[in-house]
């Protein structure tokens, strides 16, 4: 397969053939014949070898995008811990939102009732016959319904008493 090449050794190439362990003829005549075998498990070897190199770079390829992902997976997680923070706040301001808007509608409905007891008293007070009770309304009033307030400032002094 190969033509012979006159080599010739110079003194660099003796002292590397020197520090060479010695092959015996007998191990020649093996190498020669399995040749093909020999240099088959030898790329095998090298394959093998470069196969572990190009795992080991996709194996720190992949520990740094995953340490990466670790990152952006904390940034992710303190993220979402403030949203669920926020989101709780506005539920709690909701629920008051919602209590105040019970209360208000709460309020609103006395506020209602107390206007339609005040007509009550208004209409009663008209119907009171003044002479019948012991009120002096001249220095009480000065207006024009002046004995229905007079009835109404009566009654409520006998309540505050």
């Amino acid at each position: 397969m190969f033509d012979a090449i006159d080599f010739k050794w110079n003194d660099e190439d003796n002292a590397i053939k020197a520090s060479i362990p010695l092959i015996s003829e007998e191990e020649l005549r093996i190498i020669d014949n399995n040749f093909d075998n020999i240099v088959n498990q030898f790329i095998k070897q090298l394959i093998q070898n470069k196969d572990i190199a190009i795992a080991q770079h996709i194996t720190r390829r992949q520990q740094a995008e995953l340490e990466k992902k670790d990152i952006e997976i904390t940034k992710l997680k303190k993220h979402n811990k403030d949203l669920l923070r926020k989101l709780r706040n506005r539920v709690k301001e909701v629920k008051k939102l919602t209590k105040y808007s019970l209360y208000k509608k709460e309020f609103a409905k006395l506020n209602r009732e107390i206007e339609k007891k005040d007509k009550i008293i208004d209409e009663m007070a008209s119907y009171i016959d003044i002479d019948g009770l012991d009120i002096d309304c001249s220095s009480l009033c000065v207006h024009e319904n002046c004995e229905e307030e007079c009835i109404k400032q009566y009654f409520k002094n006998k309540v505050e008493e």
